[in-house]
């Protein structure tokens, strides 16, 4: 890719990452737990997408096995959801969306495995300033240590399906579930498949790193997070984006 299209590509996928951040804010303004929330949320992407899909006129028959592989990615995606909304509910939205900054981990040993491709090294570096990032967040209080682990679990796609006192949305919940479900889930969807087409998985997920920042920021002005974090916690946030910013450079001079 030229520079101008690189810069073109980069941009649409930080616009992506900058609304997905404001998703963990959904789970502390909405009352459901993990599951049912994931469960809303879904129905109303599906409708948003689809409305989508029909006005572009991009709607098209799959035969059986591509119906197979997309269902199986949206079971996946929706277990990492249940686990996201799972850890921000255990701890605050700090932690959950840290937390999940390290899927460019787990992207550099799970992607050579599936398309049979040679480890980057430099990726695996890169990565490793993620992780040791939320390491860092670690040191936190012990009381988050439940969130942490299910930010890392959320990461790496996998999750337990906890039981919730209600499945029924508060009224107060149906305003943002609609807005979690279609501006804020649908458009990152569709920048983030735009970005895909030419980026690479790791460069995807490492710039979804950035997602924790403009979460805190919003969860600061909001619930006054930023007291219940300490220097260690930003020590470990200033290494995921110094890891964001080393892969951006690298691509541009592609």
């Amino acid at each position: 890719m030229s520079g101008s299209s690189n810069t073109r590509v980069l941009f649409i996928l930080h616009l992506a990452v900058f609304l997905a951040g404001w998703t963990g804010i959904f789970g502390r303004l909405i009352s459901l737990g993990g599951l049912p929330l994931v469960w809303y949320r879904i129905m109303v992407s599906v409708v948003s997408l689809s409305m989508v899909l029909a006005f572009m006129g991009r709607f098209h028959k799959v035969g059986v096995k591509a119906f197979l592989k997309i269902a199986g990615c949206g079971a996946i995606l929706a277990m990492h959801w249940v686990a996201f909304f799972a850890s921000i509910q255990a701890s605050n939205v700090s932690i959950g969306v840290a937390c999940v900054a390290t899927s460019c981990f787990f992207t550099t040993i799970f992607n050579p495995l599936i398309n049979r491709k040679r480890i980057s090294w430099a990726e695996v570096l890169i990565s490793f300033m993620a992780i040791a990032g939320v390491l860092l967040i670690f040191s936190l209080d012990v009381r988050y240590r439940l969130g942490i682990a299910l930010g890392l679990l959320c990461a790496a796609l996998y999750a337990r399906l906890f039981p919730t006192d209600s499945i029924t949305p508060l009224k107060t919940d149906y305003l943002w579930l609609f807005l979690l479900g279609s501006i804020f889930t649908v458009l990152p969807f569709l920048f983030q498949l735009q970005a895909l087409r030419k980026l690479s998985a790791f460069t995807v997920n490492l710039a979804y790193n950035l997602e924790p920042i403009y979460s805190i920021a919003i969860a600061a002005m909001l619930f006054g997070e930023l007291q219940e974090v300490n220097f260690s916690f930003w020590l470990g946030i200033s290494l995921i984006v110094i890891s964001v910013i080393i892969q951006t450079l690298r691509i541009r001079r592609v």
